[in-house]
């Protein structure tokens, strides 16, 4: 017989990368502009104002972004095995990927094309990555002596691979930038442009 005396933990977490010309990343805080595959990003969505040092960097624009994921877990208890199991509860987990206005900005002057394709890429970049987390999530599983120790458990397994997935998207995001000279080397756009859609069809193809 199994006995399922249940607990339900609702987690809320945010992860956001700052993607800037020059390659550097930050953790930061946003909530803004949700990413679609039919909205594609522009000029009059940065609305932030530049640093006194971007035009003297040569930085044509830097667009903020950001990963939120809400979910739930579900702790039982099984009498057979003498364990409490905790595992997500699939239907609860809400991952997104935006884009805050405020914090995105633009140099007057260069708001060409080539640039907005750029920072399009590092959205769609986020959003290869929230995809993979909303795949990757709901497969942990963890158990323990105890209600509390199941709970740890499965936190830490989420912690772990939240982390691991941020921190390699934001190596993407630096070899993106470094390949295509931030955008302005047109071939290595092109290149990556390739990479990304594929990588938005099947994110098991992305590193």
């Amino acid at each position: 017989m199994r006995m399922r005396l249940v607990v339900i933990w609702s987690l809320v977490a945010l992860f956001s990368i700052l993607a800037t010309a020059d390659g550097s990343s930050r953790i930061v805080e946003t909530d803004e502009l949700l990413w679609f595959l039919d909205r594609p990003i522009g000029w009059g969505d940065f609305q932030g104002k530049p640093p006194v040092h971007a035009e003297s960097t040569g930085q044509a624009a830097e667009i903020h972004t950001a990963i939120r994921w809400h979910l739930e877990l579900v702790i039982e208890y099984d009498c057979q095995q003498y364990l409490w199991k905790a595992i997500v509860n699939r239907g609860s987990l809400v991952a997104t990927n935006t884009m805050d206005p405020t914090l995105s900005w633009v140099v007057p002057g260069r708001k060409t094309n080539t640039a907005l394709r750029h920072e399009q890429g590092h959205f769609d970049l986020n959003e290869v990555y929230r995809r993979k987390l909303q795949k990757a999530l709901p497969a942990l599983a963890a158990e323990g002596d105890t209600a509390e120790s199941a709970r740890h458990a499965l936190q830490g397994l989420i912690d772990k691979t939240s982390e691991e997935t941020l921190n390699q998207l934001a190596e993407t995001e630096e070899r993106y930038d470094e390949e295509t000279c931030h955008g302005t080397d047109l071939q290595g756009q092109a290149a990556w442009n390739q990479a990304i859609d594929a990588w938005l069809g099947d994110p098991d193809l992305a590193p």
